[in-house]
């Protein structure tokens, strides 16, 4: 269905940086299912969209892994990347010459790939959160090979060792690696995201190694939202710091924040100690009931909305009661 969209690289337009030229009418001929779809149309399409978001997720990989790369390029040759000719950047220590470094890399990458700059940034602790954690289990894999004795015991070739990882040294580190497992397309940009975002609020390396092995196999057969919920619970388990120190650390980030949204709205959202938030979230959803009891023709949601305005500003003729 897709032959023509998808034409392989010998189509591709020289003058246009390496992007194949699309047109009009070939995006409308791929998506006509024509004159007569049937239900192999149908599964077509689903297994080109399966196909094709396979690859798309095996690029995420590839692009992290470009963007950790020229991270470490920026860090080796900062002083480019800084202007010597300012006098206070000459003064300032080699710390801060980093960050100011680390701060140019993010902006340019910002700029070449259209994103804000905390768009970028957090590409760039994605990449850098997930080769390190791919470093590590090279490492540990490297060193199980040779806490291993049994290839030595019985003089084996990597020819003849049924070990996997005597015959291929970086077959060890490759299941199970949440970079590597990207690379493949085997799940998506944003099961890696949650993956790393998960990581990097974990102390220790081997204990993010044990959330990663823990909660990684389900990563291809679940949603990010259900891949988050397991991450946390496989974070809980691993985490050194007993959870109520957690808990103690956490709710000193309690916070309300404020966002515009479309058509004179905004979002109001509040962070809190999770049995603040479900106690105060009950009241509202106990209130609305209540009102829809009485033949309020307001939604829950909406009659949800409308008590909570009335409770922060106090309304004295509140639109629930």
């Amino acid at each position: 269905m897709f032959d023509t969209l998808l034409a392989s690289d010998d189509a591709t337009d020289a003058a246009s940086d390496g992007v194949r030229t699309v047109t009009l009418g070939e995006v409308l001929a791929a998506v006509d299912p024509g004159p007569r779809p049937s239900v192999h149309e149908v599964s077509a399409g689903i297994d080109d969209a399966v196909a094709i978001r396979e690859q798309i997720d095996a690029l995420e990989g590839r692009l992290l892994v470009a963007v950790e790369r020229s991270r470490r390029a920026a860090r080796g040759c900062e002083a480019s990347l800084l202007d010597d000719a300012d006098l206070e950047l000459r003064r300032a220590s080699a710390v801060r010459r980093r960050e100011l470094a680390e701060r140019a890399f993010v902006a340019d990458l910002a700029t070449a790939l259209r994103l804000s700059e905390v768009q970028a940034s957090h590409l760039v602790d994605t990449a850098r959160i997930l080769a390190e954690a791919a470093e590590h289990a090279a490492r540990r894999a490297a060193q199980e090979r040779t806490d291993d004795t049994a290839c030595s015991e019985s003089s084996c070739s990597n020819s003849s060792c049924s070990d996997p990882g005597c015959a291929d040294p970086g077959h060890a580190s490759l299941s199970g690696v949440t970079l590597v497992e990207l690379c493949r397309g085997r799940f998506s940009g944003l099961h890696a995201r949650a993956m790393a975002d998960t990581l990097a609020e974990v102390p220790h390396a081997e204990a993010r190694a044990r959330v990663e092995a823990s909660a990684l196999p389900s990563a291809a057969r679940t949603t990010p939202a259900q891949f988050r919920s397991r991450l946390r619970r496989a974070r809980d388990l691993a985490h050194p710091t007993p959870l109520a120190e957690r808990h103690r650390q956490a709710a000193t980030k309690r916070a309300v924040y404020l966002d515009p949204a479309p058509d004179g709205m905004a979002w109001l959202t509040a962070h809190l100690p999770a049995a603040q938030a479900h106690a105060a979230f009950d009241r509202l959803t106990a209130t609305a009931r209540a009102v829809r009891d009485r033949g309020d023709p307001r939604t829950t949601a909406q009659l949800r909305a409308d008590a909570f305005a009335d409770l922060l500003l106090a309304t004295p003729r509140p639109a629930v009661s």
